[in-house]
């Protein structure tokens, strides 16, 4: 060894091997770097310090923090998942609230989930309000972004009186005071000798709207007593994902339900002849509500802002139905804040989906989804003909496919069958789809659509059209086909938006043969309003090469189906 050179191995004496020395100045940045991390923990201990010192006073209670929300007069309904939430959150007998007892039985928890829009936060609130006498304090908490997280855990300390009024909070130290007070909720922290059983306070904490559950590690309690409640849109939300010993995902209303609910909220005082009798509450609803009511799918938040709709410009059932109808309207409909009552819940059909937050490819599948029948989508539709889509962003490749359909199942926006391989959509999910495209992502949309549908539709020779092998496939198919046919006759050709091309011409000709060699129940929709559907051989039918030529304005010669 060289010892002339700085970098060159000496011997240790202590353990007889050799290592290399290195150039003192190599370790400067690194001990720099270390104590300043180390002043930085000790200025935040000493900040915890301070605060803890001051939060030995006893904390305010009764606590009652709900903000922003303001209890519904207009709630509706749900009272079988309100007792769930009873049966999972509220506290059990005062001889039991003692720290020991915590140990035991660990936290309550309870996750609501389910669509945008289904009513999970308006559930919370009525839970919330409902038993404001149950708990010594109870917290309402913005979930969705970590900063609305963070300053709700600084209110909390604030109402509490863990810190000192008219201070600057430090967001880490709000958070580990109320985290601490959550684990060992202490009503007194200098009157050791009350009883046990009244020694410690109940307390509930709502999660409102968190999509992501690695946002609340830092904000979870240890352990301790007290009630967690988060409403989310990912299913995950009632299990472990989220830490939930119980949980519900909610369903749309039912469609008397629905009804009697948009009935109650429309000032509406005239009589309908046809309307039926609520057995059960043995209240009057019209028919056209009900048809109102199928229409919006059962969402309590549709519900809600086209009753507010229907209100404020003095509309008829009737009228309602014709303007809802018309695509074009729908998406000023969706954008309308028009609720009932003002609960301090802002969200509209508009925005409750954040539609906007989606990925590309997310975005790219929701789209298709929209424009096909909503109730059994097959996967294969989105998977086979995905290297044929030329819209830039599809998932082509299997992991991207995945990626996005996690991402849709996640925000509750599809619902799927992991068995069957195929997936649903809310009809009111699909009408925000399509009212947020403009014609030219409509047009791109569509003609992906038509592309995916015939990368799987069972296309055969003349010779071979009455081969039975391709029925059950084409029947399966057919609904999703049947659903562009109508959006492009109804909306697309009527409004001159574009002209479908020789693809769409091509697989609307070959599903016509297909139904008539069905002759399934399918056949009636596609038979001309003049033909009797006890006629064996009807003479026109909706599919027919006229009608093609026609409504894609295609120059090429006829196809002839009959």
């Amino acid at each position: 060894i060289d010892s002339h050179h700085p970098a060159s191995g000496t011997a240790s004496p202590r353990q007889g091997s050799w290592h290399t020395r290195q150039p003192s100045q190599d370790r400067t940045p690194q001990l720099k770097r270390s104590q300043k991390v180390s002043s930085s923990r000790l200025a935040t201990f000493e900040l915890i310090s301070q605060a803890s010192n001051f939060s030995q006073k006893d904390p305010r209670l009764p606590c009652f923090l709900p903000k922003p929300h303001i209890k519904n007069p207009d709630f509706f309904g749900r009272r079988d998942i309100l007792r769930k939430m009873e049966d999972a959150l509220l506290p059990p007998p005062p001889m039991h609230t003692n720290l020991s007892q915590a140990g035991k039985t660990g936290l309550r928890t309870f996750g609501l989930c389910g669509l945008g829009g289904v009513g999970k936060t308006e559930i919370a609130i009525e839970f919330m309000f409902a038993h404001r006498d149950d708990f010594d304090a109870i917290f309402c908490v913005q979930s969705d972004e970590p900063a609305k997280i963070a300053d709700g855990f600084c209110q909390i300390s604030m109402e509490l009186g863990l810190e000192e009024a008219g201070k600057n909070q430090n967001q880490a130290v709000s958070r580990d005071l109320v985290k601490n007070w959550l684990t060992c909720p202490l009503k007194h922290y200098r009157r050791p000798s009350l009883p046990k059983d009244s020694e410690y306070a109940s307390w509930l904490l709502i999660l409102d709207n968190v999509d992501d559950p690695s946002i609340l590690k830092d904000y979870w309690p240890a352990d301790g007593m007290g009630s967690i409640l988060v409403t989310s849109r990912d299913p995950l939300a009632k299990g472990r994902a989220f830490r939930m010993t119980a949980g519900v995902v909610i369903q749309p209303f039912e469609e008397n339900d629905a009804a009697q609910f948009l009935v109650e909220l429309i000032e509406d005082d005239s009589e309908d002849e046809d309307a039926e009798v609520d057995q059960d509450t043995n209240k009057t609803i019209p028919s056209e509500a009900i048809a109102i009511a199928k229409r919006l799918g059962g969402l309590p938040l549709a519900l809600t802002q086209m009753a507010g709709v229907i209100n404020h410009q003095n509309l008829s059932y009737k009228e309602f139905i014709s303007l809802y109808d018309q695509e074009q309207s729908l998406a000023r409909l969706h954008s309308l804040n028009l609720g009932v009552q003002d609960t301090g819940y802002k969200h509209t059909l508009a925005s409750v989906w954040a539609l906007d937050r989606l990925g590309k490819g997310a975005s790219l599948l929701l789209d298709v989804v929209s424009l096909i029948d909503p109730d059994r989508i097959q996967e294969d539709i989105l998977t086979v003909g995905a290297s044929e889509v030329t819209v830039d962003g599809y998932p082509e490749e299997a992991s991207d496919y995945l990626d996005a359909r996690a991402e849709l199942t996640r925000s509750s926006l599809i619902t799927r069958n992991k068995h069957q391989e195929v997936m649903r959509v809310h009809r009111l999910t699909q009408d925000g789809v399509r009212a947020g495209m403009d014609y030219g992502r409509l047009h791109q949309i569509f003609n992906t659509t038509v592309v995916l549908i015939s990368a799987v539709w069972p296309f055969v020779t003349i010779d071979w059209r009455h081969n039975i092998s391709r029925w059950e496939k084409c029947e399966a198919l057919f609904p999703h086909v049947l659903r562009l046919k109508n959006l492009y006759q109804n909306f697309i050709l009527p409004k001159k938006i574009f002209n479908a091309d020789l693809r769409f011409a091509k697989l609307l000709n070959d599903v016509g043969w297909s139904v008539l060699q069905l002759n399934c129940q399918f056949y009636q929709l596609l038979t001309s309003p003049g033909t009797s559907t006890n006629d064996p051989y009807p003479r026109t039918v909706n599919l027919s090469s006229n009608w093609l030529c026609k409504s894609a304005n295609l120059r090429t010669r006829k196809l002839s189906i009959f």
